[in-house]
């Protein structure tokens, strides 16, 4: 701004060093939840061909619902069925009537200790297996690993 007539001059401004400061800490926070995204990612990838590459039969099923979340293609063969038509079915209908009603007290079970072991169990199908099961608790939610061993090799 001119001050009067003699050539003189003001400036006024505001100090933008804690404004740079704050923007500063948000592109550094940005590059950190990025960063730690493309970590995450990476590890799902990594589980999901583990998971699909693997010779065990493997179910995931919710623990409230007992519904099939994901199963792999080891599962999928076991059963006699493909994966998709396995997701979103009660995991119950991979068992035979006798095997179900076993089963369902253990799976209930499941959830308060955390694990069974070396379950007998006939499926579907009429093959038995071992079963065996670890609750994995995430957040608020639940989820079952379950694992089946054919009783012979042949699947």
């Amino acid at each position: 701004m001119a001050l009067g007539k003699g050539g003189r001059f003001a400036a006024m401004g505001r100090e933008l060093r804690p404004l740079a400061q704050l923007q500063q800490r948000l592109v550094e926070s940005q590059r950190s939840t990025e960063s730690e995204f493309l970590r995450l990612r990476s590890a799902e990838t990594r589980f999901r061909i583990l998971f699909q590459t693997a010779s065990e039969a493997v179910v995931m099923a919710d623990a409230n619902s007992l519904k099939t979340i994901d199963a792999n293609p080891a599962a999928a063969a076991l059963v006699e069925v493909t994966s998709g038509k396995m997701i979103g079915r009660a995991i119950g209908e991979i068992f035979d009537a006798e095997t179900r009603a076993a089963i369902e007290p253990q799976l209930a079970a499941l959830r308060s200790i955390g694990r069974i072991e070396s379950l007998r169990v006939r499926l579907s199908n009429r093959r038995e297996c071992w079963l065996s099961a670890t609750l994995i608790r995430q957040d608020e939610t639940a989820q079952m690993l379950i694992r089946l061993t054919p009783l012979s090799d042949e699947i």
